[in-house]
């Protein structure tokens, strides 16, 4: 194999390839795949349940395909100077070259290297990449940080003929994001949220407007750009969400988002504690109280509807429903003291975010 490339692009490529193939213990397969042929180098890394294949243009003298060691080609590619980097293999090994830089790198086999998982047959469908991006951004907070219900740690992917639903929860709070599509199906999966992450932080530095999702049997492929990933979906029952979400309010609220926002930032500098709020008119105090460091108290102006009440939450849950609301305003719905309250937008139904009061 013998070719040249951007170094950029190089780079780019393999740090992200590179978190695929970290969970392999056996040193032969904990490598990344470099496969040199017509105009592109594809770089290809896997581990026993999620796969990546990330391409780049290329000039390619020999074609070819070599598995070297993630870490260092990452680490060694992103050290050297460019604009171009010429790769060439010879003797069992690769010499990484770029102006006065040169590298040696063992290669590995290639047969021992994992199969990359690939989807047959499955069902696919496009879409926009500012909007899954937003969709899943909406709702990641909400995941489960614990291993004690590891289906709570993924994220669900609903599908039906003309809509999309994402959900997650931890068991305190829930967060749905939803949106019409055309060519839908009835399928839904789930996919570890670490997948999830990976796949927003990618489309944010993407260039193409949408992005092509497929679903088979067992793993879901996104593409975005010159970038493939396939993750394994989680096995499991996903709770019966929409069970959660409260029919019946007793009050209901709109206040303006950033005045909140900021209200709850300011008290958690007192302290993390549940925020307790309190309206009984107008306006609504918010309270947090600490023996050993203190008490604060902000006033907002709301415009309310039905019974007064008095109730906690987690201050943290409430900013990270907060950062979804995108008007100016936000409506919040209690269902009692006791039950969860709803957060959403006033004109929009699209996110729902269900938080269960604190008790103190």
């Amino acid at each position: 194999m013998r070719i040249a490339c951007n170094q950029v692009e190089l780079s780019k490529m393999a740090q992200i390839a590179q978190r695929y193939s970290s969970k392999v213990v056996n040193t032969e397969t904990q490598g990344l795949l470099l496969e040199a042929e017509g105009d592109e180098l594809v770089l290809v890394a896997t581990n026993t349940e999620d796969g990546i294949r990330c391409r780049i243009k290329a000039m390619v003298e020999e074609p070819g395909a070599v598995v070297v060691d993630a870490n260092y080609f990452a680490d060694v590619v992103k050290k050297m100077p460019g604009p171009q980097i010429l790769i060439d293999e010879k003797n069992n090994l690769i010499e990484l070259s770029s102006q006065k830089s040169r590298f040696e790198l063992t290669v590995m086999d290639t047969d021992n290297f994992l199969a990359f998982p690939e989807i047959n047959n499955g069902w696919g469908i496009r879409l926009g990449r500012e909007q899954l991006k937003d969709m899943l951004s909406s709702v990641i907070h909400s995941v489960a940080k614990n291993e004690i219900r590891y289906i709570l740690n993924g994220i669900l992917l609903e599908f039906t003929p003309d809509e999309l639903r994402i959900v997650a929860t931890d068991s305190h709070r829930l967060a749905i994001k939803k949106t019409a599509i055309q060519g839908g199906t009835s399928l839904k999966f789930i996919i570890h949220n670490k997948i999830a992450t990976q796949i927003i932080g990618i489309m944010g530095t993407a260039e193409e407007d949408t992005v092509e999702l497929r679903a088979g049997e067992t793993h879901i492929s996104f593409v975005i750009d010159d970038i493939e990933i396939i993750a394994r979906c989680m096995d499991g029952d996903y709770p019966q969400y929409e069970a959660i979400i409260p029919q019946e309010f007793q009050a209901s609220i709109v206040a303006s988002s950033k005045e909140l926002k900021d209200a709850i930032d300011r008290l958690m500098v007192i302290d993390k504690r549940p925020i307790h709020f309190d309206f009984k008119s107008d306006e609504m105090a918010l309270t947090v109280k600490d023996d050993t460091k203190g008490l604060g108290m902000e006033y907002i102006l709301i415009s309310r509807e039905g019974e007064s009440l008095d109730i906690s939450f987690n201050p943290v849950f409430l900013l990270d429903g907060l950062k979804s609301i995108v008007e100016e305003d936000v409506v919040i719905k209690f269902s009692g003291p006791m039950s969860a309250a709803v957060m959403r937008n006033p004109d929009d139904d699209s996110f729902l975010y269900i938080v269960m009061p604190t008790f103190t």
